[in-house]
């Protein structure tokens, strides 16, 4: 999992540019797998530690806060909470050994640290606190985590907001007073400065099941987009032409998972790219959780533009248009993949055309959202992964279909052919 710092404020409580307070803070899930599925418990871990801290020698923290469940739009404590899809289950432990009563000043003299959670402002919002006077000390230059603290929160329901298998959350120290935390306090024995660090994460739902199966799409005569298209996604942003079809898409239903996939009306046209700066791309190592397993790979050059289709099979009149929004995609060549050896695996399709049983081969191609000639990005989360496929030669392949399809590039007739690939939802990290 990736942790983002996402804000560190130090608040003067005395003008003076020689005294500093940083605290540090990581928000971590230990003994979690991949995916968090509704009904699951899990570990939350809070871990502390400070950095430099001039003028004093450490950081005191008398308590912290939670926000189990946020809006995507509305991230930052205090967030809007997206209600009804965590809660707080308790069993609180902690490793930290180092806490302090300071009811009679500094030093202080030691004391047990005994964490207890309450929810004022709510039950998506914990606030986790000493006893009063009392303080968790961190030295120093401690790297997190110098000590932690763990609980357990339930999923109850998947996100349902702009980031569907994502449920975004929150935690750190907040300087005191806040409306959300009026007695949040982390201080360091400087008494000038008071530190705030918020870290976000997210709990990672299963992927969706979305699935697509792709067919060769020769064309009918001569007549090639030769578009030029301004491309954006999370790897680079060029200028391209999108050339010709390459494979045409369409929605299934994969190993009895999304029965109501063939009657989907979005498909996936998709067009080899030209023009390609490959200076304009990064080339990251990521990792791909899909229903197949979580890979990594190298990610390369863009090879194709899949754009949101309709279609009607000849003789039937031609589509109407798609109005719904629907992601671009723009696909990557991969290396280096690393994962489940899926290769001979076999799995079962339903497409509007035919139901039929393949083989899994190797992971061809990389699809993630993107942006075309500025056109919003619908779903950031929704990316596809795809893997080449074999047929068995008794297969009823859908050879000789004849489809009409419509989409930004125009109208035409294709032959739908042999197979290609099989696309599925994945999440990119």
């Amino acid at each position: 999992m990736k942790y983002t710092v996402l804000g560190l404020l130090l608040v003067a409580r005395v003008a003076s540019a020689q005294l500093t307070c940083n605290g540090a803070f990581e928000l971590s899930y230990p003994f979690i797998g991949p995916f968090v599925d509704v009904g699951e418990v899990v570990t939350m871990r809070a871990g502390f530690g400070a950095e430099h801290i001039l003028g004093g020698s450490a950081l005191f923290v008398n308590n912290f806060s939670t926000e189990l469940a946020c809006n995507s739009n509305f991230p930052v404590i205090p967030c809007i909470a997206e209600a009804g899809r965590v809660t707080f289950e308790g069993n609180i432990t902690t490793d930290c050994t180092t806490c302090i009563d300071a009811t009679g000043g500094l030093p202080g003299v030691p004391a047990p640290c005994v964490w207890t959670a309450s929810t004022p402002a709510g039950p998506n919002d914990v606030l986790f606190q000493l006893p009063p006077d009392h303080f968790l000390k961190v030295p120093e230059l401690s790297p997190v985590p110098f000590c932690s603290v763990d609980f357990k929160i339930k999923k109850i329901a998947e996100s349902g907001d702009g980031t569907p298998n994502l449920i975004e959350q929150n935690m750190g120290y907040i300087p005191s007073p806040t409306a959300f935390c009026p007695e949040c306090l982390a201080v360091c024995d400087n008494f000038i400065l008071a530190s705030q660090v918020i870290q976000s994460s997210a709990l990672l739902g299963a992927p969706q099941q979305l699935a697509i199966q792709c067919y060769e799409a020769p064309r009918r005569d001569t007549h090639k987009p030769n578009v030029t298209v301004t491309v954006t996604d999370q790897f680079g942003s060029d200028s391209v032409v999108a050339q010709r079809l390459h494979q045409f898409c369409a929605p299934t239903d994969l190993n009895g998972a999304d029965p109501n996939a063939p009657q989907n009306p979005v498909h996936e046209a998709s067009y080899v790219l030209g023009g390609v700066d490959s200076s304009k791309f990064s080339n990251p190592t990521v990792s791909v959780a899909t229903v197949f397993g979580v890979f990594t790979m190298r990610v390369g050059n863009p090879t194709g533009l899949s754009v949101p289709t309709a279609k009607s099979v000849v003789p039937a009149p031609p589509p109407a248009p798609l109005v719904t929004p629907t992601n671009h995609y723009l696909c990557h060549r991969v290396s280096q993949v690393k994962g489940p050896n899926v290769r001979g695996v076999p799995v079962t399709v339903q497409d509007q055309f035919v139901t039929f049983t393949q083989k899994l081969g190797a992971v061809v191609s990389l699809c993630v959202p993107a942006q075309k000639n500025a056109e919003p990005i619908v779903d950031p989360t929704l990316s596809l992964l795809c893997f080449s496929t074999s047929v068995p030669t008794n297969a009823p392949v859908p050879l000789g279909v004849e489809a009409t399809i419509i989409n930004q590039f125009g109208q035409e007739v294709v032959d739908l052919t042999q197979t290609l690939n099989l696309c599925v939802a994945a999440t990119v990290s």
